[in-house]
């Protein structure tokens, strides 16, 4: 008798990328507005984009293991583009508000040319963390999808005969 096998499970390289991009790109948005609302910038939302990047990467049982370190680069790009989207608006806002006329586009030339004013290790750092939060994220999904579903936890071993845990019957002692 021959066994029917079935095909492989798809990685899911290709929902998983769209999936964590969609999600950078509405985080990073997010995150512009919240920079645009409150003229604050706030490095700890990059964490968030990197749970949304995770998160949306993992609804797609992600199994290939290119996946964490894919989610971990989008999680950078979502932080990368909120926080230089909300510097874009706030110096289009700044001008206009000292009735000079820009454009967006000269924004972001402002944006460029100053970028290490604007951009500081602490901000890069959070960039970081938020991709070590995708990474975990759908790493321990990638994890869990390579692990056998019948695979039971090891027994822990058993004391040998005559231990102080397990005696025998027969130890070859007799009673005086």
């Amino acid at each position: 008798m021959t066994e029917i096998s079935r095909p492989a499970p798809r990685g899911g390289v290709a929902a998983g990328t769209i999936a964590g991009f969609v999600a950078a790109l509405v985080g990073a948005g997010l995150y512009a507005l919240f920079i645009e609302i409150t003229e604050w910038e706030m490095p700890l939302a990059t964490i968030i984009i990197g749970l949304l990047v995770g998160g949306a990467t993992a609804l797609v049982r992600p199994r290939s293991r290119a996946l964490p370190a894919i989610a971990a680069l989008e999680a950078v790009l979502g932080g990368a583009l909120g926080t230089l989207a909300g510097y874009v608006i706030i110096t289009y806002k700044l001008f206009d508000g000292m009735g000079k006329s820009i454009t967006y586009g000269k924004a972001i030339s402002l944006i460029n040319d100053h970028l290490g004013n604007v951009i500081g290790i602490r901000t890069i750092l959070y960039w970081a963390v938020g991709a070590v939060v995708a990474f975990g994220f759908v790493g321990a999904r990638v994890r869990a999808a390579h692990k056998p579903a019948h695979a039971a936890e090891p027994a822990p071993p058993a004391d040998p005969p005559g231990s102080l845990f397990q005696p025998t019957r027969h130890q070859g002692h007799t009673k005086p």
